[in-house]
């Protein structure tokens, strides 16, 4: 149909003709040749060689959901129908067929790297080439979330299972109290987070991105900080006695205060209360330090 002729000679009753342009519809006849004279044409029969291929293809990945991608690529001559299929590096594969020059693909992996296949079809062929095409589906939400938190330095180490596939892991770490969010940026499996507040509930997720895409969030894990200080303290003796009443403010996080006496004379007492104030004896006849 595009003008383009071909011919083959034989003495028998079939014969090859080569240099057929893909996607392109001939129309073929046969005439027989004799010694002196040559017979009319006879009547032509259609030939569809095989269609053309696109030379790429090109994907848009769903970065809201794991398992889906868009591929799309130009019309060619010849198609009937296309098949595409995405084959993942660990042996997982899915396709799609379509009459447009588009289609989704569905059931993809998290975290997957999927090399692109193109089959075309007509009437007569079918040719299936692999495409210098590739996507990576939006990365899996990180695994094995954990946070350490290192007593009276109000800090806490957050850890995953790290993946090659990521570029940058996105932490937070969100206050109970009022909801402020702490944020921290990594390469590796670690994020460092420091200056927490005591006496506070913390709640810390990580989100891995990769191409464009953001994972969902990781399972939430959460800590409590160690208590804050007791403020306000005051002390009095009551003279006639050897009783003594110590009152301070509550300190946030606390569950319970122990406090200690101890004399100039090396002796010294332990006390646990869950209340703000406590009475106590001592022995007479010392000075005390309490804490």
């Amino acid at each position: 149909q595009d003008g383009h002729s071909t011919n083959c000679l034989t003495t028998a009753t079939s014969c090859d003709l080569g240099g057929l342009n893909c996607g392109t519809v001939y129309y073929v006849y046969v005439r027989a040749l004799g010694v002196q004279f040559n017979s009319s044409v006879s009547s032509g029969v259609s030939l569809s060689p095989a269609p053309c291929l696109p030379s790429s293809v090109q994907a848009q990945v769903d970065c809201g959901s794991d398992g889906a991608a868009l591929l799309s690529w130009s019309y060619t001559d010849g198609a009937n129908n296309y098949t595409l299929s995405a084959n993942g590096v660990g042996g997982e594969a899915v396709s799609c067929t379509t009459q447009q020059n588009h289609c989704n693909v569905t059931g993809l992996s998290c975290g997957g790297h999927y090399n692109v296949t193109l089959t075309a079809t007509n009437q007569e062929c079918q040719i299936t080439v692999p495409i210098n095409a590739s996507f990576d589906t939006r990365p899996c939400a990180p695994q094995h979330v954990a946070v350490d938190l290192t007593c009276g330095t109000q800090i806490a180490d957050l850890s995953w299972e790290e993946r090659s596939e990521v570029e940058l892991y996105v932490s937070s770490a969100a206050r109970w109290s009022d909801g402020a969010v702490q944020h921290c940026n990594s390469t590796g499996s670690t994020c460092h987070f420091t200056d927490l507040t005591c006496g506070e509930t913390y709640s810390f997720t990580v989100t891995a991105s990769a191409n464009g895409c953001h994972s969902p969030p990781s399972n939430t894990v959460q800590i409590n900080t160690e208590p804050c200080q007791p403020t306000g303290v005051t002390s009095q003796l009551l003279c006639n006695s050897e009783q003594f009443l110590l009152s301070w403010n509550p300190a946030s996080g606390a569950a319970l205060y122990m406090v200690t006496a101890t004399g100039n004379l090396g002796y010294m007492e332990a006390f646990n209360t869950t209340n703000t104030s406590l009475s106590a004896s001592l022995p007479c006849g010392q000075t005390y330090s309490v804490t």
